[in-house]
């Protein structure tokens, strides 16, 4: 599903009611979360937490148990309630195995900090 709707002249319709999600999630989903002080997702998810989101922030990486103190998940599809975001910060090869299983899921919009496109 995720090829075709990449590679098809005929896209889905979007409306502006999708963005919703993007700008106004209650809850979102740090895929590529960690311990690591220096990694991008160690920075965002520490970030969401200390600066006051108000919605929920859970880490996703398939090594933790935790990750900054908080409950990890080892996927996407591992959490048990609906993701309105998904902030995608992996290495580049593994980014697209990722939105397919976002959108299995149903995660309603995804931002993907990521470098090697």
């Amino acid at each position: 599903m995720y090829r075709k709707l990449l590679f098809s002249r005929e896209s889905p319709k979007l409306g502006i009611e999708n963005l919703h999600f993007i700008f106004n999630p209650k809850k979102i989903a740090v895929i590529g979360a960690s311990d690591r002080k220096d990694s991008i997702g160690a920075k965002i998810f520490r970030n969401l937490i200390q600066l006051g989101y108000a919605g929920e922030v859970l880490p996703v990486n398939p090594f933790r148990p935790t990750v900054q103190g908080v409950k990890s998940y080892p996927s996407v599809s591992k959490i048990p309630s609906k993701i309105d975001l998904a902030v995608v910060a992996t290495p580049a090869h593994i980014v697209p195995q990722v939105i397919a299983e976002c959108g299995e899921v149903g995660v309603k919009g995804a931002i993907i900090i990521s470098a090697g496109f």
